[in-house]
């Protein structure tokens, strides 16, 4: 049975991993869309190659979303929010094909741009979603880290705290310096790389999720939702898609780091409290030495003495062998 189960773990991984490379194999062609359709002027008959393109991407991505319906029935970890994201990326892509079909250029460079970060989006949950089964496989267990002081936990949530900070500056700066609706691939490429930083402090914030014990804690609950709005952001970025909105969301990040280290702090200080009321250790005596001659009066005394419980014959017989047993091992060590 184990081994079924570890075949079938197998398969799992294989598929998704299938999916992955697909999807990332996809995401190049709608990324090149967005390019394209940025490029092509309103009516231009160029439009009828970009549908074209546009329906075999939208025809790829319908299997694959059937292949991933049904692995989601077979994996435990796999997330609604997969085929949900999957529901959504579908009615993008229609809509990115009936703009090129219109060959209107603004409102075609949108849907597609949609599209691209929905795909992105779906990837990167696919993504995770692998590293989670490996590492379960791996490890065999749901964490793969030593646990955590909370001293240790505050020190590297406070060293996120400055690169989220420095991010935000970065992307603010640059939405500062857009001008525009059109982003240049230069511009593309510098949003891509603060997703990967955005995404690095991602995975910094699960493993300490992960490794902290903090489940069902204030700071765990801060630190989820800090997950979920970096997902967001990433994908936000790689799609190319910078508005007000995104701002917003990442000053929400910043103030739930500091919520965070402070219920952390506090919790330190509670705990400091706790070991500081800890009952003072006191001088345990131990009874004096008793001769084995004593001890057997002592037992003697009271199993003649009508104020104790008498015990049975049998367990009087019992306690005459174990003292019997006592003199003999007290004969031969001496």
């Amino acid at each position: 049975m184990q081994a079924m189960g570890q075949q079938q773990e197998q398969i799992n991984v294989a598929g998704l991993q299938y999916v992955m490379h697909s999807l990332l194999t996809l995401s190049t062609e709608q990324e090149d869309l967005v390019y394209l359709s940025q490029q092509t002027e309103d009516r231009s008959l160029a439009y009828v190659e970009l549908a074209r393109v546009q329906r075999n991407v939208e025809q790829i991505f319908g299997a694959l979303s059937d292949t991933l319906f049904n692995l989601s029935k077979s994996i435990p970890q796999f997330s609604n929010q997969i085929n949900t994201k999957s529901i959504e990326l579908k009615g993008q892509l229609e809509r990115a094909l009936s703009q090129m079909a219109e060959r209107h250029q603004r409102n075609s460079t949108v849907a597609s741009r949609q599209a691209f970060g929905g795909i992105n989006e779906i990837a990167f949950l696919i993504a995770n979603l692998l590293e989670q089964l490996q590492n379960n496989s791996g490890s065999g267990q749901s964490g793969n880290g030593t646990p955590q002081s909370i001293q240790q936990m505050i020190e590297q949530l406070g060293e996120m705290k400055g690169n989220q900070q420095q991010l935000n500056e970065q992307l603010q700066q640059m939405i500062n310096d857009m001008q525009g609706e059109r982003l240049s691939n230069d511009q593309m490429q510098r949003l891509n790389e603060l997703a990967k930083q955005q995404n690095r402090i991602r995975k910094q914030l699960q493993e300490l999720q992960e490794n902290g014990g903090l489940e069902g804690d204030r700071a765990g609950s801060e630190i989820q939702r800090m997950i979920e709005d970096m997902e967001d952001t990433i994908n936000d970025l790689r799609g190319g898609a910078v508005d007000p909105n995104l701002i917003e969301r990442q000053q929400n990040i910043l103030t739930r780091m500091l919520d965070a280290e402070k219920s952390m702090q506090e919790r330190d200080e509670e705990e400091k409290e706790r070991e500081g009321k800890s009952p003072a250790n006191f001088e345990r005596t131990s009874p004096s030495d008793i001769t084995l001659e004593e001890l057997e009066k002592q037992i003697r005394s009271r199993l003649n003495d009508p104020n104790f419980t008498k015990y049975s014959p049998d367990y009087q017989k019992l306690i005459e062998r174990y003292f019997e047993l006592l003199k003999k091992i007290q004969e031969r060590n001496s």
